[in-house]
């Protein structure tokens, strides 16, 4: 099987899977959201934008690194994940103690919201040491095992949620529903993993030196990427409190939902990439080209269409008291969390185009050239909400995350095109816009239909365009089956 070929089956099968993930997430907000209120949802999207801060130090950039060694180590990969995961778990353990104990410290959070912290730090536990894991499936192309385990926790945190609800739980018992998830996600990927490469731990102090100081750029690249990605809700919570968050908080998990796509598709890129540039194969400009199509032509109509259609979406999602609630005008109207969404959505452009050239770097061991421009981006974005929260809240954090994503995306190119001198063409982003927007107009003019019947008509009339002017075609598609 071909590389494209792999890669195609990789993203098929995470992208089948997200999609089954994707739907119970939107249910699990849509339950949440109804069950909980503005107030609780803001404790419950407080809780863990906090702890999941907390979590990317328990990571450091260990899961890339752990992909690149086993490309090009592979036999070598039992003392590798020994190795990583012995440090990642030790690593775990201190990270998510010191969020917990940081959370007592800050005096605007109540019993409820630490509460919840401490279950989110053991739920996020399960969740880091599983991240290992995944990356062996990763490199094996076999990520719709990883997708499998993901399901069964995912549902099995819905039909805990759901019970609960229907006991009348509040949201500290409801928060361990994503424990029972999370755990259980871990145990089984640790027996389907058990195929590739022994798991256990390992204890060769020498070489976690090693790992420790190829890692350190990408760890430190990536926390300061999470800080300024993260700590608009942290800000919020702290400056506005639980209401503001909870407004917020409903646009922000569907933009979450959003990062998923380039996600799991740049992930399956990132071997390529690996041995493309190990071994100076000329085939890494044309793998670039294809990774950035392939966002450039699912992305923008996602954009736009999200943007038109950002209020129907969140009363589904949400329910009516995230469109009736609003702290804050906007242009003399109120801004609730649909204004929110709108604002937000075009954050994505940053994020679905950025990790083509993030991942070229680090595919081709240049991680200490993305420290400077992360802390960068982290200063950016905290003098923008040390600004403008005060006066605007979650309105100012949503217009502050997209100002920044686009500088992201900004700063990555120029790195990567410095760096390699590979800067793809922009031919399918420029039919992607024209069918987007044309696509656009119709859901515009037939907004006032069914939600569901909108997204198929989009999605129908944005494809049929995109093959009319050629955007898609047969040598396209006949790329990823051959």
């Amino acid at each position: 099987m071909t590389y494209t070929r792999k890669v195609a089956y990789n993203t098929l099968a995470q992208m089948i899977g997200r999609v089954v993930l994707i739907a119970t997430s939107l249910v699990i907000v849509g339950i949440l959201t109804r069950h909980l209120g503005v107030e609780n949802f803001g404790r419950y999207t407080t809780a863990f934008a906090f702890v999941a801060f907390f979590g990317i130090f328990a990571d450091l950039g260990f899961f890339y690194i752990l992909v690149k060694e086993l490309t090009v180590d592979s036999k070598n990969s039992g003392k590798i994940i020994a190795n990583v995961m012995s440090i990642r778990t030790i690593g775990a353990l201190i990270a998510y103690s010191v969020g917990v104990l940081v959370a007592f410290l800050v005096p605007s959070y109540d019993e409820i919201t630490r509460l919840a912290i401490i279950i989110a730090a053991l739920a996020y536990f399960w969740q880091t040491i599983q991240n290992t894991l995944t990356a062996i499936f990763q490199v094996h192309f076999r990520m719709d095992k990883a997708i499998l385990c993901d399901i069964v926790a995912r549902l099995l945190t819905l039909s805990v949620i759901v019970w609960m609800a229907s006991l009348d739980f509040g949201l500290v018992p409801i928060m361990s529903a994503y424990l029972a998830g999370n755990f259980t996600s871990f145990v089984l990927a640790y027996f389907l993993s058990r195929k590739y490469a022994p798991i256990k731990l390992g204890f060769d102090f020498a070489y976690w030196k090693e790992l420790i100081v190829k890692t350190l750029p990408m760890g430190v690249a990536l926390v300061l990427h999470f800080v300024y990605f993260r700590i608009d809700t942290l800000m919020l919570s702290v400056m506005k409190g639980a209401e503001h968050v909870g407004i917020y908080g409903p646009s922000y998990k569907i933009l979450e939902v959003m990062f998923i796509l380039p996600g799991i598709f740049i992930s399956s890129v990132l071997p390529i990439y690996a041995r493309y540039l190990a071994k100076k194969d000329v085939r890494i400009h044309d793998a670039v080209q294809k990774a950035f199509d392939f966002l450039a032509i699912i992305g923008v109509p996602i954009i736009v269409g999200v943007f038109i259609l950002a209020q129907p979406i969140v009363a589904f999602i949400a329910g009516d008291e995230f469109l009736s609630t609003s702290f804050v005008d906007f242009w003399g109207h109120p801004a609730n969390s649909a204004t929110n969404l709108q604002i937000l959505i075009f954050a994505s452009i940053g994020s679905f185009f950025a990790p083509v050239f993030i991942q070229l770097l680090v595919a081709g061991g240049h991680q200490k050239k993305l420290i400077l421009p992360n802390i960068i981006f982290v200063v950016f974005n905290v003098v923008l909400n040390i600004i403008f929260i005060p006066r605007w809240s979650y309105v100012a954090a949503s217009f502050n995350t997209v100002a920044t994503e686009l500088l992201v995306l900004f700063m990555m190119t120029y790195l990567s095109y410095k760096t390699f001198k590979i800067f793809p063409r922009l031919t399918a982003l420029a039919k992607a816009i024209l069918s987007s927007l044309a696509m656009g107009g119709l859901i515009w003019t037939l907004r006032e239909t069914n939600l569901f019947m909108l997204i198929l008509l989009g999605a129908t009339s944005y494809f049929a365009i995109m093959w009319a002017i050629g955007g898609i075609n047969k040598n396209m598609l006949k790329q990823f089956i051959s």
